[in-house]
This record gives structure tokens, C-alpha cells and sequence, in this order.
């Protein structure tokens, strides 16, 4: 069992949104947010979590997590 962050997908499914803005928005070190974006093997702590949806209220961990089985070749 494997769990990658999809932030990256999140962002590319709002127009206009940047990993920049996502960094304005939530407050979190831009570094974490590139981080986050660059490599869907890094997943975000609590705190993380926490100010993503604090900033999109309207998301849910499935907006920010994808768990994928052990005999998915991904």
C-alpha cells in the first residue's frame, strides 16, 4: 500500500491557481509547497493539512491524497 500527495492535480484542476498562490494562500514555507508538488511521495503533516483546507475550505483529503494498493504498478 503506497499513499502519494496529489496537490499537483489539485492545482491543475483550477484554472488559474499556482503552486505561488497556493504558497500565498495557506501561509506554508514555499519550499514545502514545491516540495509537495515536485514529488507525490512526500506527504504533508497535520499542520500542512490543516492550512490547506483552512485556505480551501471546500476540499477534502481526497483532494490531497490518493492511496493506491500494492499490486497497482503506478
Amino acid at each position: 500500500m503506497a499513499m502519494y500527495n496529489t496537490l499537483k492535480e489539485f492545482i491543475e484542476s483550477k484554472p488559474g491557481l499556482t503552486a505561488y498562490q497556493v504558497h500565498k494562500l495557506t501561509g506554508l514555507p514555499q519550499n514545502t509547497v514545491y516540495r509537495l508538488v515536485r514529488d507525490p511521495k512526500v506527504i504533508p503533516s497535520g499542520t500542512v493539512m490543516d492550512a490547506f483546507f483552512n485556505a480551501f475550505p471546500d476540499a477534502t483529503p481526497n483532494d490531497l491524497l490518493k492511496h493506491v494498493p500494492d499490486n497497482d504498478t503506478r
